[in-house]
């Protein structure tokens, strides 16, 4: 493909409405004029029409257009650790896009598309040849296999709560960027729980993905809660994930729940996930956002129940070292017919939710939770911060709002990260805050 008319052309294209005066017809002049606007555009298919001259007036005008042209050659790198089908999917866009505006809107969908992207590829064009156009598209994939674990300690008069969680992570492992997951969780011997899930972008190279969810929990000692989530991950051509599926689960009371008026409830629905993440790391981000919304429609024992989650996080740098961190998260179940059963209440306090506070201090159907964190980070292995987290509505009628604030430092480097977090709750003292330890070694 010839490109020696991309300076001064009269042909036929995509217009982007832009004209350029040049009072001067000099054709150094207009040449280095022309020249320095493409060296400030970023799209490589920008050619400049004539639109007329005048010799009494000394000036010329040009359009700015746009017209496709196609790469005659395209070197990919970064994808040496997935297999060559799974490769395949995102070189293909590429490979079948002319260079344009919709070229650039490819690297936009798979960042958002597939999780182990921080940034968008990388693109880069060169000349070969002589008037042979080319293109070097560099991915960077950031697997995070790990083996986690997160642990809570608080002074109960003369007792130590100790609560603790271990996360076994895998990514990557069949060179297909899956996932598989699992989790076991206890906060004291009444209350322990295990997660599993299992996510594939493109089983068997089909067109979508698969996401499979258990979760088996033991509340409190008054009842077990299973759940089981088949989700189906749709592929649109949209900057975001998109799954939907169905979930089906019970909850079955210990005769100690039964004597305090919990029963037992099956329930069904299908399942709707919409989730975008363009933050620029997965384990210490300072810039970026992410939301999700979940939503089940369903049956709880015969009458229709709506259950709904939304996760919103904002990372803004402040100055060079210096971030904010706002989240929001809301969350709400509503029985269309009678009050929504004790057993599907929704657990929050603690240190994924309301630090300063018990793991899984309360319980209700819905509740809100606002956190507010600035953190430092003069290198970036290194972070520390201080936070404040705060339910925005009374749980009880009449109960004053709840808030837990603290301080804490994360350290990381190429093999381990270590974060220490000390929280108070806003009834308790100096000696009554909650020491969090969380540690991920990597794989």
């Amino acid at each position: 493909m010839r490109i020696s008319n991309v300076i001064i052309i009269v042909s036929f294209g995509w217009i982007c409405g832009q004209n350029i005066e040049i009072k001067s017809l000099n054709p150094n002049i207009v040449t280095d004029t022309l020249f320095s606007i493409l060296e400030s555009d970023e799209n490589l298919s920008t050619e400049f029409q004539l639109k007329f001259y005048s010799i009494e007036s000394n000036q010329s005008m040009y359009k700015r257009v746009h017209v496709e042209q196609s790469l005659d050659s395209i070197i990919f790198s970064g994808l040496d650790n997935f297999r060559p089908s799974f490769s395949k999917r995102l070189k293909t866009p590429f490979q079948n896009t002319n260079v344009g505006e919709g070229f650039s809107k490819i690297g936009k969908t798979i960042f958002h598309r597939y999780y182990f992207l921080n940034g968008l590829p990388q693109i880069k064009y060169g000349l070969f040849d002589q008037e042979k156009l080319g293109a070097i598209i560099h991915f960077r994939p950031d697997f995070q296999s790990n083996f986690s674990g997160l642990f809570g300690v608080s002074q109960n008069k003369e007792d130590w709560d100790i609560t603790g969680e271990i996360n076994f992570h895998l990514e990557n492992l069949m060179q297909t960027a899956g996932m598989i997951d699992l989790k076991w969780k206890r906060v004291d011997s009444l209350s322990q729980l295990i997660k599993f899930q299992i996510v594939e972008p493109h089983p068997l190279g089909i067109d979508f993905g698969i996401d499979f969810q258990y979760h088996h929990e033991l509340i409190g000692g008054y009842y077990t809660f299973i759940e089981k989530k088949s989700l189906l991950n749709i592929y649109l051509p949209w900057e975001a994930q998109s799954k939907i599926g169905i979930i089906s689960g019970v909850t079955t009371p210990t005769l100690n729940g039964e004597l305090n008026g919990y029963n037992k409830i099956a329930f069904k629905a299908f399942s709707f996930s919409l989730l975008r993440d363009s933050r620029n790391e997965r384990l210490l981000p300072n810039r970026g956002q992410f939301y999700r919304v979940d939503m089940d429609l369903g049956l709880q024992d015969k009458s229709t129940f709506l259950k709904s989650k939304f996760d919103y996080q904002y990372y803004h740098s402040l100055k060079s070292k210096v971030h904010v961190f706002f989240q929001l998260r809301l969350n709400n179940i509503h029985d269309f017919e009678k009050p929504v059963p004790k057993s599907r209440y929704m657990f929050y306090g603690g240190t994924s939710t309301l630090r300063g506070y018990k793991e899984q201090s309360f319980a209700s159907p819905n509740f809100q939770i606002a956190t507010l964190e600035f953190g430092f980070q003069p290198v970036r292995e290194f972070e520390g911060k201080v936070f404040l987290d705060g339910v925005l509505d009374e749980t009880v009628e009449g109960e004053p709002l709840k808030y837990g604030y603290g301080f804490g430092i994360t350290q990381i480097n190429k093999n381990t990260l270590i974060q220490i977090e000390y929280a108070l709750s806003k009834e308790g003292g100096i000696n009554d805050g909650k020491l969090h330890i969380k540690w991920v070694s990597r794989l």
